[in-house]
This record gives structure tokens, C-alpha cells and sequence, in this order.
């Protein structure tokens, strides 16, 4: 068999290395089966991606332990934009970086003029560097998030002005 296939869905091809649409659709499995509480697909070139649910109550012999730090993770507020705005999330959790390198110049800037396919930016997940393109055209009215910054999945990282 050539594909992975979960409940009648393909998840991507097998021998070959997972893609960031790869990942869009073990996430959208997930969201569209509320049943499944965690899903794990290994692709056997070292890539591993497992995604679950966090918004589930867990029985408590399951739920995590805290972890020792002190450290709180931040929480991601919940922001109403204009309408007229169109949002950049992150499609995983990873590190936001605005640049391809250190000391390079950033892939877009405030007032920038994006069309889609364009990358905004790179999330850095597991060691690997994705390049996270944009949806829309416009011009980018905002950029909500640091460069080197923690982000979460759904996260807006940036805010574009449609033509």
C-alpha cells in the first residue's frame, strides 16, 4: 500500500518524509473525529509527529503531572479583529522566526505586499524549519508575534489587509 490511511483517510505517502500539509491533515483527522483523543504516525525516516487533543478532560490516573519549574506558559488571549483583516496562524507549536537566518533580512515587514504561496516566516518544530507561506494577498497590516518567540498551534501570527 502506498498511503497511510486512517478511518478511509490518506494521510500522506508511505517512503517519503512528511510535509507541513502531511501535518494539516493528521490535525484536521483528529479535529473532525472527536472520539480520538491522540494520533501518531511515524514515518520511518525519524520523522514522528503526534498530535492530541488538549482541550479533553483526562481521567485523573491520566493527566499530566506539573512540572517542577516555576516557569507559567503564556496564555494565548483571545483578540477580535476587524473584518476587513485576514488572519496568519500557525499551523503547529514550534519557534516563531521572522528571518531565514541570523542577520538576515526578515521575509516580510509591516506594509509588506504578500500573495499567496509567499513564506512569512519559519516555525522551527522538532529541529526541523518549516517555511509558513501566505494564504492571502494583501499587504501585511500587523505582525502580532516576536522573532524567537514560542508559539502555539492556531496561534495569529499576523494580520493581512486583503486587496
Amino acid at each position: 500500500m502506498d498511503l497511510y490511511k486512517i478511518n478511509g483517510k490518506l494521510l500522506g505517502k508511505e517512503g517519503r518524509k512528511m510535509n507541513l500539509k502531511d501535518i494539516r491533515q493528521v490535525i484536521k483527522l483528529l479535529d473532525e473525529n472527536p472520539g480520538l483523543v491522540e494520533i501518531e504516525v511515524n514515518t520511518g525516516f525519524g520523522q514522528r509527529i503526534r498530535v492530541s487533543r488538549s482541550d479533553r478532560e483526562l481521567p485523573v490516573s491520566q493527566k499530566p503531572q506539573p512540572l517542577a519549574s516555576t516557569e507559567v506558559a503564556p496564555k494565548v488571549a483571545e483578540v477580535t479583529w476587524e473584518k476587513a483583516l485576514k488572519e496568519i496562524k500557525s499551523p503547529m507549536v514550534g519557534t516563531f522566526y521572522r528571518a531565514p537566518g541570523p542577520g538576515q533580512k526578515p521575509f516580510v515587514e509591516e506594509n509588506s505586499r504578500v500573495k499567496p504561496g509567499d513564506p512569512v516566516c519559519i516555525i522551527e518544530a522538532m529541529k526541523l524549519l518549516n517555511e509558513i507561506p501566505s494564504e492571502f494577498s494583501g499587504r501585511i497590516a500587523r505582525i502580532l508575534v516576536e522573532s524567537k518567540s514560542p508559539v502555539q498551534y492556531g496561534q495569529v501570527l499576523m494580520l493581512v489587509e486583503p486587496d
